[in-house]
């Protein structure tokens, strides 16, 4: 039984909370804290950043020796009044019209790249304040379950946030499978939500 806090009077009236530690419960009106929101990584564009940071790097390269060779520091000649030279005097063909248009695509693409959604690689967990859980956790989790049924030898799981893959080896029987399904579920039950669970049966069984 819950002991009730006990207040006792001390010189000044004030009082003092003399109740056991642990037992004092939380105000009537307490408020978890808000909920995390679902974290995301970064989609393509981890791959398109430093593809132009190199870009960029390089050009600044360029730029700086062409200013140490117009300076005297370098000897040689720069690059960049060589290469407009090159191209001056140029005139319009179907080469510079493909150029446009694969430009132009590529713009638009980075720019979707850019402004689309990240990517969800994490699961929540049905709580009050926010927890999520890895794919690699939850692939983990279902692989242990899985390990705990008696005949299975081994268990594989691929996870996403939707759909969880369990691949076993076992000496079990056909009913192995849903056993297995029941048990992955069991240990995935905190998820919301509930992702699809498949289970694909090695050495006996069939997938379902």
């Amino acid at each position: 039984m819950n002991e009730q806090p006990r207040h006792v009077a001390v010189p000044g009236g004030a009082t003092r909370d003399d109740s056991p530690v642990g037992t004092t419960e939380p105000p009537g009106d307490w408020q978890p804290m808000p909920a995390a929101s679902l974290p995301t990584r970064s989609g393509s564009i981890g791959v398109v950043g430093p593809a132009l940071a190199v870009l960029l790097v390089a050009a600044g390269a360029v730029l700086v020796r062409d200013a140490l060779v117009s300076g005297g520091a370098v000897r040689g000649r720069p690059w960049i009044p060589a290469a407009l030279d090159a191209v001056d005097g140029l005139r319009p063909g179907p080469l510079f019209l493909v150029g446009g248009i694969v430009a132009a695509l590529l713009g638009l693409w980075l720019v979707y790249v850019a402004l689309r959604r990240r990517v969800r690689s994490r699961a929540a967990v049905a709580s009050r304040t926010g927890i999520y859980l890895g794919l690699g956790d939850v692939a983990r989790l279902a692989s242990g379950a899985a390990e705990e049924v008696g005949g299975v030898i081994s268990a594989s799981t691929s996870a996403n946030r939707r759909t969880v893959t369990t691949t076993i080896r076992s000496t079990g029987g056909p009913d192995v499978a849903d056993a297995v399904r029941q048990a992955v579920a069991e240990r995935l039950s905190p998820l919301d939500p509930a992702p699809r669970i498949n289970v694909a049966v090695r050495g006996g069984g069939n997938r379902s």
